[in-house]
């Protein structure tokens, strides 16, 4: 909440504290703004290639508003979409093939229950936040791979709803004093539906970080902005809430005299989204009866000295009978305040920006990571020339077969009713005048021009551009979902698609540690602060996991350290590859004179299980124990309750079973025993607790 003096001086007409926070919000705003809006013509390129849209030149004008479809426009060949939806779902593939979608383990034994909890809050929160988290990630990726960065705002947000419940209550006697019966009464009151993190994709055009660094450490810089757009509806009941004030003092019109590139916080006149979709800008200034247009924001978090503003506790006493506000500010250091300006030319918000993670609440990404360089090019700028070559083979080749098509012809007009020649009509009937009936010269009369088909190898030349886009994207036939041409070996394909996801995974880690992992620390540590105390119902195998089918959750039992590993299942194309060798494992147990030999030993039970159970879970199957493999449940116990047992010789630290029992079975007949033995399946139905004993 603001400091109350701050928010006193902001509800004024004018202050120094005013006048002071508002140049230094403007200067900072345009700075970013001059420098990141040279990146907007690559941005609105890769848009219309994304979307295969070309703006229409005299012929596709003319063609398209026929009505009858006839003829050919030129065309943006849509394969720029289709290798971005490829590397998409290979994206998705591998950060949505477990649940939850974000595995939490501690970073230690004690801290094993509190990532368990944390993760059962962070998969609700997930499923409850507005978007879903799904379409959160599934939006990020698809901006940083057109544009070259996506980028996402994370904050804490508790939605609360009007419910209405009947409530019963006596009916007293007023002369007696007695009760005559029951009365039943309507009440309304406002339930907290959801509590928890809340994630929103930020569009590139409406970022406006430090431009003193590169967008990869934009962490670092001094402050970061938004530009969003209220209307204001939202904007007084925001101010209801205690978040704007001074609403009165807003002029109904963006500030005319910014230099900003846009006037609207949605990109109006940056972004060709619209256009793209042939609609027209919406008129936003006349929206309802009163001609009230939406408020333009400007948010902006920065690092500041609350001394030079005013804002610090001393200033307080500059207005008459306002309360002081406790600062936490220590002389001398920067501090993290956030900042709203509204339409241009009116602070509406300045206060400390309470955030558990320490950094700003955006988090980036850029798949081809360069810290060297400022900002980084889209997967669509790499391969804009080569798109742009195979858009234009594709439309020389089809103009071309038009113009064939369409018979070019001499004719002689004295020979040839020339209405007959101009009639539009298929099925023509050329009438010779009657000079020339029995003239025996019909030769002489029309002949088609011939014509040479020099494009006749653009479609070959097609195949080889998009083969060079392959190439260049690592998005090959395989990861498209298409089959190879000719007959390939498996162990050839099986090669093919090793390699290409092998540089799949290496954008998969640049993702999830440049923004997954991140985002997933400043959730958790929202959590941890934030969180209400409350029953959770636990799913399974969490309620067997903590014995409970539902749960009382506070922030002390959520304290630990906690890591994020998303990547932890490995690409699908590597569980493919191991399953196919624990099943090159496991054939010569199951066929030949040796297998049988073997299962004579007593050692040989464990260890089979062992190695099919790392097959099932390598195809992914969680539920090991219908097909016969029962592993003992993880219990966690309190670390007192553990050390008790230790001491009273109920519990011994967890060895390797399969190396004790081969110690004890000894060496088979043959000498031929394994020397190191086999760890059971680490992968059952449990989520994954860390590798501590309790």
């Amino acid at each position: 909440m603001m400091p109350p003096h701050v928010k006193a001086l902001l509800s004024a007409g004018s202050s120094d504290l005013h006048s002071a926070v508002l140049d230094y919000v403007r200067r900072r705003i345009e700075a970013a703004d001059r420098r990141w809006s040279q990146r907007y013509p690559r941005w609105r390129e890769s848009e219309r290639l994304y979307r295969a849209f070309r703006p229409s030149d005299l012929l596709n004008h003319g063609r398209k508003h026929d009505g009858d479809g006839d003829g050919l426009e030129k065309i943006i060949v849509p394969y720029g979409y289709a290798v971005i939806q490829s590397i998409l779902a290979f994206f998705m593939n591998v950060l949505t093939q477990r649940k939850p979608l974000i595995p939490v383990e501690g970073s230690g034994p004690m801290d094993v229950r509190a990532a368990l909890l944390m993760e059962v809050l962070l998969d609700r929160q997930m499923d409850q936040m507005r978007p879903m988290g799904t379409l959160v990630i599934y939006q990020w990726l698809l901006d940083a791979l057109r544009y070259g960065v996506g980028i996402i705002k994370n904050h804490w947000t508790v939605r609360e709803w009007p419910a209405v419940t009947r409530q019963t209550s006596p009916i007293i006697d007023p002369f007696t004093g007695q009760p005559m019966g029951m009365h039943d009464r309507l009440e309304q009151r406002d339930v907290t539906v959801y509590e928890g993190n809340e994630a929103q994709n930020v569009s590139p055009f409406d970022f406006l970080p430090d431009p003193n660094q590169p967008l990869n450490l934009f962490q670092d810089g001094e402050f970061c902005a938004q530009r969003m757009r209220r209307s204001w509806t939202q904007f007084r009941q925001r101010a209801a809430q205690g978040l704007y004030v001074g609403l009165d003092f807003v002029p109904r019109q963006p500030n005319q005299g910014s230099t900003l590139s846009t006037t609207f916080g949605t990109g109006r006149g940056i972004s060709d989204a619209a256009r793209i979709v042939d609609m027209d800008e919406i008129d936003f200034e006349y929206i309802d009866a009163q001609g009230t247009p939406y408020v333009e924001l400007v948010e902006m978090y920065g690092y500041i000295d609350p001394e030079d503003f005013g804002l610090d506790e001393a200033s307080g006493g500059s207005a008459p009978n306002i309360p002081t506000y406790p600062t936490r500010h220590t002389e001398g250091v920067p501090e993290l305040w956030v900042f709203t300006m509204a339409n241009g030319s009116r602070i509406v918000r300045a206060e400390p920006a309470m955030l558990p993670a320490m950094r700003f609440p955006y988090e980036i990404i850029e798949p081809n990571y360069d810290v060297q360089s400022p900002a980084n090019f889209g997967m669509i700028e790499t391969f804009r020339g080569l798109q742009f070559h195979l858009s234009w083979l594709y439309n020389s080749r089809m103009m071309n077969v038009e113009k064939t098509l369409n018979n070019e012809f001499v004719y002689d007009p004295s020979m040839i009713e020339e209405i007959d020649i101009l009639d539009p009509s298929p099925a023509r009937l050329l009438r010779l005048k009657e000079q020339h009936y029995q003239s025996g010269r019909l030769r002489d009369a029309i002949m088609q021009l011939p014509i040479n088909d020099v494009t006749v190898t653009h479609l070959t030349d097609s195949k080889n551009v998009m083969d060079l886009i392959q190439n260049v994207t690592s998005a090959n036939n395989l990861i498209m979902g298409l089959p190879n041409t000719g007959r390939r070996a498996a162990t050839e394909t099986q090669a093919q698609m090793q390699m290409s996801s092998g540089r799949m995974k290496m954008m998969i880690e640049l993702v999830t540690s440049q923004g997954l992992r991140p985002w997933a620390t400043q959730m958790a540590k929202n959590t941890q602060t934030f969180v209400s105390d409350g029953q959770v119902r636990l799913k399974p195998p969490y309620d067997r996991l903590l014995g409970a089918p539902m749960l009382p959750v506070n922030a002390l039992m959520l304290t630990g350290e906690f890591s994020f590993p998303f990547t932890e299942a490995g690409m699908p194309t590597d569980r493919l590859f191991e399953a196919n060798t624990w099943k090159e494992l496991l054939m010569p147990f199951l066929q030949g004179p040796a297998g049988a030999m073997m299962m004579q030993q007593p050692w040989f039970p464990q260890m089979f299980m062992a190695m099919w159970g790392r097959f099932l879970h390598a195809l992914n199957v969680k539920d090991l124990q219908t097909f016969g493999v029962s592993l003992p449940a993880t219990v966690v116990a309190p670390d007192e309750m553990v050390m008790a047992q230790q001491q009273q010789g109920n519990l011994q630290p967890m060895g390797n079973p399969l190396a004790a029992l081969l110690q004890q079975a000894g060496p088979p007949a043959n000498g031929m025993a394994p020397t190191d033995g086999f760890a059971l399946p680490s992968m059952t139905e449990t989520p994954n607790v860390g590798n501590g004993t309790h």
